[in-house]
Parts: C-alpha cells; sequence; structure tokens
C-alpha cells in the first residue's frame, strides 16, 4: 500500500456541486471540502485524540478564527476514525443546513468505502 491514499467524490447538496477529496495518510487523514467553481484552501483545522480529555483536541491552523466549522468536522471525524484529521472546509457560504447534509453526505461515503479514511 503507497503511503497516500486518495480518494474524490462529488455530490449535489442543497443544489450545490460539493467536492470531496481525502488523503489517507499513515495513521492520519487529510479531507479538503469545497466547491468546482472555487477549488481554493482558505480554512484549515486539525483535531486529534488525547490522553487528557474524552473529545478530540482541535486546533485552526487557517481562516477566520471566529469559524468553527473545519474544527467541528475535524473533531467529529476524528472521534469517528481514531486518528488525527486534518480538515479544509471552503464553502463560504454555508449554514448550519448545508453543513449538516455536507457532513450527511461525508459519513455516507465513509460507510461505503472506509478504507480510503
Amino acid at each position: 500500500m503507497s503511503p497516500i491514499n486518495i480518494h474524490q467524490f462529488s455530490g449535489k447538496v442543497l443544489d450545490k456541486n460539493v467536492c470531496f477529496q481525502a488523503l489517507k495518510l499513515t495513521d492520519q487523514l487529510l479531507l479538503w471540502i469545497g466547491m468546482e467553481s472555487d477549488p481554493s484552501f482558505k480554512d484549515f483545522a486539525l483535531a486529534m485524540s488525547t490522553p487528557y480529555d474524552k473529545s478530540p483536541t482541535t486546533v485552526k491552523i487557517l481562516g477566520d478564527p471566529s469559524s468553527f466549522t473545519s474544527s467541528t468536522l475535524a473533531s467529529r471525524l476524528s472521534k469517528r476514525c481514531k486518528k488525527p484529521v486534518f480538515v479544509s472546509f471552503n464553502i463560504s457560504e454555508s449554514n448550519q443546513e448545508l453543513f449538516a447534509k455536507i457532513e450527511e453526505r461525508l459519513v455516507e461515503e465513509i460507510m461505503i468505502s472506509p478504507e480510503f479514511f
């Protein structure tokens, strides 16, 4: 197995074409989420478990510090996948409903193709 597995998928989420790219690294995951029309890298967070807390510890690496979208998703995925997870969430017109549907689509893909996560 190569040290990096790349899995790309997309879907229509509330009338938006959302693209996903998962890079499975050795014992960690990097996930990029964005729009096909705007392939940017504006927001980036890391979450990982520690022996000090039940919830993963998160850190915002890039982007608006008042936006918790990448951090929230990284934390949830880190807990689900049991590994450090980097998330770059790059959909600027995001709202709670859109975020929930994107997360649903992502979880669906994890269930269908767990080998890529």
